[in-house]
This record gives C-alpha cells, structure tokens and sequence, in this order.
C-alpha cells in the first residue's frame, strides 16, 4: 500500500524528476515487479494498492471518477492492468465523504457509479477512509458504499476506517456485516512510538472495549495499520516486533515500505513462513489477551488458538 512511504507526492516537477517515486501508474508497476522479483508476492504480498492522491482533481464528464492524466495516463483501468501483467491484484482508495483526506474527490454521492468503475477496472481491493463525514453517518454511508460494491457482483474485500473515526462505540455485529477489514485507532507512522502506541491500544480495547477481542473471524478482521517492515528509518528488531504483533493479532499484511529498495533482511523478516503461517492460520480464530489491558505500560502478551489445537 503506498501510503506510509510515499504519501501524497504528486508534485509535477518531483513526478517529472522521478515518476516512480510520485502517486503513479509506473510506481504501482515497479512495485508489482518488485513483489514478484523479491519472492514476496510467492510468500502472499499479492495485492497492490494504491492509496489516496490517485484521482483527477475534479471528476470527468458525467460526474466519472477519473485518474490523473498526467500520472496515470492509461487511466485507471490501465494501472490496474500494469499491476495484473505480474500476476497481482489491484487494490484502490477511495472516501465515503464527498472528498478524500487528501482533498481529491471521495465517493460520498456516487457510490453506485464508483462502485461499478471499481468492479469494471478488476479491483480486488477497496479501502474506503471516513474523512469529511459526520461521525453519526458513517454507518449509513459504509453501509451504503458496501452494499454497491455487493450489487457489482464482483468480489472485493471491503477495508473500512469506520471505527477510526466513530465519536461513539462501534456496534460490532454490524460492523462485522458491512466490512473485510476495519481500521481501528490512529495511523502508524514512521516512528518507534507509534507502533508501541498502537500495540498498546490493541490491548487496552480489548481488556476494556465489549465486543472487541471477539470480533476477528474469517472474512472479518481487525486492521492495526501498515507494515513498517523495510522502512530504513525503523531498526529491524522493532520491524520484527511489529510483524509479530499484527500477525498473532490476525491482522491483515500490508507493506508500505518501497519495496525495490529493500533490505534483504527486511525482505527475509516479511516472507518468515513460520510467522506468516500464524496469521494466515485456517482456523481464523481472534487473538487472547493473557496480559496487558489497561496496565499495558511495558509488556503485553497474548495467545492465538491455531488450527489442529495449538497455540501461537
């Protein structure tokens, strides 16, 4: 997923200067390759998802949701082919608001014709975000938006940000009904604390918060946020203790790190099959906490139930 590495570049002289380092249809290629190159893809990194700051600023004719021209100049449907040429899946932002967190038009108003643009170009994957919308709408508008995706008839996972930005607590059966994944709690970023401040909050919500520790199950999943697995900026070990986390958590698997440039370790850390084989576990079964909770200050531990009766 691009976001945490590269954001929102899409300045026309840095994209002018290095297109594959902007918002772009050449980046998502590149990256697919890269995945494909590097074994990631064989080990389950199958999705690339581009993120916000793909779209034209303004909609095309007839109110179409349309991709930069000068970064994506085959379209949208042209850089979901580039990223299927390697074998991948396209994965796409979009906002169930009337604009995106970037500023970029969302899909508040439009979610029958967004939805069938999504399923026509062969996306896989839709992350929908929740900004500039009222906390009391957004369980109409993720609702909604699902259920247009559900009518295209074309399988896609539903990523919401829904509890991200809920001012009161989620109703978790619903929830479970409407979305694949949902973001939870803050954005990670680039820092050491921030992963710790997530992992912590993961605990404290489900010592404190009803409904939460039970919610995960197959097609259904708690999303903590990006893998910082091979950003330079994060020593290993604390890379090595966020994949560990999001894994015994069942957490969906994201990279956002650039991944033609990374480590060979960071590579090797992403790919552990022992580690991924817990978070893919077929029984799909949501993480205990054995300790933590609200005096989750300095050490948390919890136990996931694994298919055939043991533990992780």
């Amino acid at each position: 997923m691009s976001w945490n590495h590269f954001r929102c570049e899409t300045a026309a002289s840095a994209c002018a200067a290095t297109p594959t380092r902007c918002v772009s249809a050449a980046l998502l290629a590149e990256t697919a390759a890269a995945l494909r190159a590097r074994g990631l893809a064989d080990a389950g990194y199958d999705i690339v998802a581009v993120d916000d700051c793909w779209a034209a600023r303004q909609r095309g004719p007839g109110g179409s949701l349309v991709a930069d021209a000068a970064r994506f100049p085959a379209g949208l449907a042209g850089a979901a082919a580039g990223v299927r040429a390697h074998g991948l899946r396209f994965g796409v932002y979009t906002d169930v608001g009337p604009a995106t967190c970037g500023g970029y038009p969302g899909s508040g108003g439009h979610f029958g014709a967004d939805a069938r643009l999504f399923a026509a170009v062969g996306a896989s994957y839709v992350k929908a975000d929740g900004c500039n919308v009222g906390s009391d709408d957004l369980a109409a508008a993720y609702g909604a938006f699902g259920a247009a995706l559900n009518a295209t008839g074309r399988p896609m996972v539903f990523a919401c940000s829904w509890p991200a930005y809920a001012a009161a607590p989620i109703p978790f059966p619903a929830l479970i009904a409407t979305c694949n994944t949902w973001r939870n709690w803050n954005d990670v970023d680039t820092t050491v604390d921030s992963v710790a401040a997530i992992a912590r909050w993961f605990a404290r919500s489900a010592a404190s918060t009803p409904g939460f520790a039970a919610a995960p199950r197959p097609g259904a999943w708690h999303d903590p946020d990006e893998l910082l697995v091979g950003e330079p900026s994060i020593p290993h070990r604390v890379q090595a203790l966020q994949l560990a986390v999001w894994a015994v958590s069942a957490a969906p698997l994201f990279l956002s790190a650039d991944a033609r440039s990374m480590s060979d370790a960071a590579v090797a850390l992403a790919t552990h099959p022992a580690i991924l084989a817990i978070n893919q576990d077929p029984a799909g079964m949501a993480p205990l906490l054995l300790a933590g909770g609200e005096r989750a200050a300095r050490a948390v531990a919890w136990a996931r139930p694994l298919a055939g009766g043991r533990a992780a």
